[in-house]
């Protein structure tokens, strides 16, 4: 099962394969240091942070064409955190958004590679 889905990126990037190279590389180091921070501002209970965070991440969700589902994960912890409710439900949703996270970068880390391959 694929997580990703990058056929919005090459769309909104004209398919330019420097340009879509330039973006995975991106994506790939922010978003472990983004779920890493996340995971910290759950354990401090600052909710405001992983607020600030979640609404940061989320276009990238929607750039890397994780399903619909995911999607919805990242909007329930952003709904908990906003309105501060259900705030136990947040630690197992995180899980969930991280596990699709790290399998759709290993997916974007190959994506890569090709395209390096390919000497865009």
């Amino acid at each position: 099962m694929k997580f990703s889905n990058t056929a919005y990126l090459k769309k909104i990037l004209h398919n330019k394969p420097k340009l879509i190279a330039e973006m995975l590389q991106l994506i790939l180091t922010e978003t472990p240091v983004a779920i890493e921070q996340m995971n910290k501002f759950v354990i401090a209970a600052d909710w405001n942070s992983l607020l600030s965070k979640i609404h940061y991440i989320k276009p990238t969700l929607e750039l890397i064409g994780l399903s619909k589902d995911i999607i919805l994960v990242a909007t329930k912890i952003e709904n908990y955190a906003e309105e501060q409710e259900n705030l136990d439900l947040i630690p197992k949703q995180l899980v969930k958004l991280e596990n699709a996270l790290s399998e759709a970068c290993v997916e974007l880390e190959q994506e890569l590679l090709l395209i390096k391959k390919l000497k865009y």
